[in-house]
């Protein structure tokens, strides 16, 4: 999740809400994902966090994974973890 602070209200933004989606409709965890790309649960959870980023490898086994095609990666993975056609974030 990602808070921002705008006229001093705190807004909060959940990243890669389609990626999280997918991951419920397939049952997958983190702890899967993190185990299939062979990192730790702390190193995928920053990921999802918006901490450090995804690498082009790790984004294709998480679309093998959860069978994602690889033509609509960019609307799981969007830049910054936040899509571009979301236009509020919920306040807190």
């Amino acid at each position: 999740m990602l808070i921002f602070i705008h006229k001093f209200k705190i807004m909060k933004c959940i990243l890669f809400k389609k990626l999280r989606s997918r991951m419920c409709e397939y049952e997958v965890t983190q702890q899967d994902i993190a185990d299939e790309l062979n990192i730790s649960l702390s190193a995928i959870g920053a990921r999802f966090r918006g901490t450090q980023e995804f690498d082009l490898n790790q984004m294709y086994k998480i679309c093998e994974l959860l069978d994602i095609d690889q033509r609509f990666m960019f609307k799981y993975f969007p830049c910054g973890g936040i899509e571009k056609t979301e236009k509020k974030c919920k306040t807190a």
